[in-house]
């Protein structure tokens, strides 16, 4: 646990770790924040211990911060160390190589988590306002087995937000493509804590008015399936105010053509 510079001060340098003994039988190693006793030497315990609930209890306490309301602990990289860990991704560096601020890759992805989270939460806030305020259209397709659905949304101000909403394993056909459409939308209304946003998701669903998929049969059929309230395992129309329905009709010119001759890599 990180602490702010004006509570961790008076401690620094101070270790929790006591040694006793001369090295020989009957040597002990004491934790002076909890007292716990290591009888035997096992460097793998001492590693262990200082995550036990004990030990972080014993710390709170020692500090006097409050363990239910931890307004002193920052616990979290910097701001800078998240944009640094943003510019390293984007400029193509893989998460596995670690980083110089964010540590190693453990800690990379973990960070990419919140970065992900904070982008989520900024478009679920975007998504979120007034009934008749945003228009959606929302972009899927489908490529070996799974299902991708992003968005393009505009408000009366003419601000435009765009992203992805998730990618899941498709269910398969028609009925199977509007399933895996209805669990990305719950998947993007639900944060990091599972906490999932009932209004909002609906509110999403009632501003979507175009809906875009390439011109594969089970895409047009689930196209014109969503709308409608008859659905099995959806109760409701999943997009009921959908106005257009637009088919990426290049795709599917080009799909059929590349099946019957070999063109060129310009014309595709």
């Amino acid at each position: 646990m990180l602490l702010s510079p004006d509570v961790a001060a008076p401690w620094k340098g101070r270790t929790w770790l006591t040694f006793e003994g001369d090295g020989k039988a009957g040597a002990k190693f004491t934790c002076e924040v909890c007292g716990h006793v290591f009888h035997e030497w096992k460097w793998c315990n001492l590693l262990r211990h200082p995550k036990s609930v004990v030990h972080t209890q014993g710390v709170l306490q020692i500090l006097g911060v409050d363990g239910k309301n931890l307004t002193h602990a920052t616990g979290a990289p910097s701001a800078a160390s998240f944009a640094s860990v943003w510019r390293s991704l984007r400029c193509g560096t893989a998460p596995r190589q670690g980083h110089e601020r964010a540590g190693h890759r453990h800690k990379v992805w973990r960070t990419m988590c919140c970065l992900a989270e904070a982008m989520h939460a900024a478009d679920r806030a975007f998504l979120k306002q007034a009934l008749g305020e945003t228009v959606v259209a929302i972009h899927r397709d489908e490529k070996d087995g799974r299902l991708q659905v992003d968005f393009t949304a505009s408000n009366r101000q003419l601000r435009v937000r765009a992203g992805t909403m998730g990618i899941v394993n498709n269910k398969g056909g028609a009925f199977g493509v509007v399933q895996s459409t209805k669990e990305i939308f719950e998947q993007f209304w639900t944060d990091m804590s599972g906490s999932f946003d009932t209004s909002g998701c609906n509110q999403f669903r009632m501003a979507v008015e175009l809906v875009n998929t390439d011109a594969a049969a089970d895409e047009v059929a689930a196209s014109r399936e969503q709308p409608r309230p008859s659905l099995p395992h959806v109760h409701d129309a999943l997009t009921p105010h959908v106005k257009v329905v637009a088919r990426d009709r290049a795709h599917g010119a080009q799909r059929q053509a590349s099946s019957r001759f070999v063109l060129s890599s310009a014309l595709l």
